[in-house]
C-alpha cells in the first residue's frame, strides 16, 4: 500500500441529499488520509445541512463564492495543499459512487507511474452498464465546434470500445470530470482548472494543460466507478436551454483561449452556437407540445 497523503474532494451546490449519500458510502475508507466537501455557496442552506458530517477526517467548508465546477474544486485542491499537503487528491462528483478497493488500484497506478498526472476508473451508469465514452481524444477544432449539433452525432473521437474493455492501462488525452485521481503537483503546475469556466468543457482544457506539461492521463479498465450522470446539474438547472447556453459559453471560450482559431473558423463556431441553441429551443417547443 503507498504511503501517499490522498484526499477526496467532492464539490456541492443545492444537493446536500446527493452529496450526503457520497460521504456515507466513502467515510470508512481507510485509503484516504482527509475528506473535504466544498460547498460552492448554496443558496439552498447546503452548507448547514452538510455540517453534521464534520469530523476528525471529514471538513466541510464553504467557497466565497459560486464562481462553478472549476472554482469550487479550485478552491477545495488549494485547501487540502495548505492544509494537508496531499501528494494526490481525487476530484469526485456527489452522484459518483466508487468502491475502495478501486480508490486502491488507481493510487497504486499513479504512484508509481512516472508519466502519470491522471488516472480514471472505468465509468458505469446507473445500471452498471460501461460507459465507453468516459475517455477520449483531444478533438480537432472542426469535431469541437460541430458535434453537439444534430448533423455532428456521427462524429466520434473516443477510444476504440476494444481499447476500453482490455484489461491493459490504456493512455488518453481526455477523462471525464466526474471522478478522477490527480497528483497534486502536477495538477498545481498546470494551473488548475481554468476559472474562466463555469461549467461544462473542463475536461478538455485539462487535456491540453496535462498534454503541454509533458505527462499524461490513464484509464484503469479494471477498476470502475458508478455515475448517476446529471442528479446535480438536473436538480439546479431544470432547462435543457440553460445548460446549452452555458455549454456553448464555454466550448466557445475553449476554442478561442486553447485552440485560438482563424478568423474564419471563429465564424463557423459561432453559427455552430446559434444552430445548436435553435436546436434545442425547438426540441423544448415539441417536448412541451407532446
Amino acid at each position: 500500500m503507498p504511503g501517499n497523503t490522498l484526499s477526496y474532494i467532492i464539490l456541492n451546490y443545492n444537493d446536500s441529499e446527493t452529496t450526503i449519500k457520497c460521504i456515507n458510502k466513502i467515510k470508512d475508507y481507510k485509503i484516504l488520509d482527509h475528506i473535504v466537501v466544498v460547498d460552492n455557496c448554496s443558496p439552498d442552506g447546503s452548507y448547514e445541512k452538510l455540517q453534521y458530517l464534520q469530523s476528525e477526517r471529514i471538513d466541510v467548508i464553504r467557497s466565497d463564492k459560486n464562481g462553478g465546477y472549476g472554482y469550487g474544486n479550485n478552491y477545495g485542491a488549494r485547501y487540502v495543499a495548505e492544509r494537508f499537503h496531499s501528494q494526490y487528491i481525487i476530484i469526485g462528483n456527489p452522484d459518483a459512487f466508487i468502491e475502495e478497493k478501486d480508490i486502491i488500484e488507481c493510487l497504486n497506478f499513479i504512484s508509481s507511474k512516472e508519466d502519470c498526472a491522471c488516472v480514471v476508473p472505468l465509468m458505469k451508469d446507473k445500471d452498471f452498464k460501461t460507459n465507453y465514452r468516459c475517455v477520449w481524444r483531444i478533438p480537432t477544432y472542426f469535431e469541437y465546434c460541430t458535434f453537439p449539433l444534430l448533423i455532428g452525432n456521427k462524429i466520434d473521437f473516443c477510444y476504440p470500445e476494444r481499447n476500453i474493455t482490455s484489461s491493459t492501462p490504456l493512455l488518453c488525452e481526455c477523462v471525464a470530470g466526474s471522478w478522477l485521481m490527480l497528483n497534486a503537483a502536477v495538477f498545481k503546475n498546470i494551473g488548475m482548472y481554468d476559472e474562466n469556466i463555469f461549467l461544462y468543457c473542463e475536461e478538455v482544457v485539462l487535456g491540453i494543460k496535462i498534454k503541454q506539461y509533458g505527462m499524461n492521463s490513464y484509464l484503469l479498465p479494471t477498476s470502475s466507478f458508478q455515475h448517476l450522470h446529471g442528479v446535480s446539474v438536473k436538480k439546479t438547472f431544470q432547462s435543457s436551454i440553460t445548460t446549452s447556453k452555458i455549454m456553448w459559453k464555454s466550448r466557445l471560450y475553449v476554442l478561442d483561449t486553447y485552440y485560438r482559431g482563424t478568423p474564419l473558423q471563429k465564424v463557423y463556431s459561432r453559427l455552430c452556437r446559434f444552430l445548436g441553441l435553435t436546436e434545442k429551443y425547438v426540441s423544448e417547443l415539441k417536448n412541451k407540445n407532446k
